[in-house]
């Protein structure tokens, strides 16, 4: 599951999570969760996740230094893998400083 908390201390940030859940016989158990993106790092795509048995993979837009704060433009991938009882990126991309 992707999901977004914005709004914190009553600004307009926002940050991308991603919940893995595993399925029993009746019922799902939280496995982790893990922060994939926010304001002034990345903007995550929802509708691009694709996992497979492996990885779950969401396509992104990355901030190149002379993006405004509202506009990533750079396209890019995340890839995750659930490993030892933790969500992880394989190809985590550097929060860029706000100036």
């Amino acid at each position: 599951m992707i999901f977004t908390i914005e709004g914190f201390g009553g600004g307009n940030n926002y940050q991308f999570y991603m919940a893995l859940f595993g399925a029993s016989e009746d019922q799902f158990m939280f496995l982790d969760v893990i922060k994939i993106g926010e304001k002034t790092w990345r903007h995550v795509d929802f509708a691009s996740a694709v996992a497979d048995a492996n990885a779950i993979e969401v396509d992104t837009l990355e901030y190149e230094d002379s993006d405004a704060n509202c506009c990533p433009s750079r396209k890019s991938k995340a890839r995750y893998v659930f490993s030892g009882g933790r969500l992880s990126e394989t190809n985590r991309s550097p929060q860029r400083d706000v100036k």
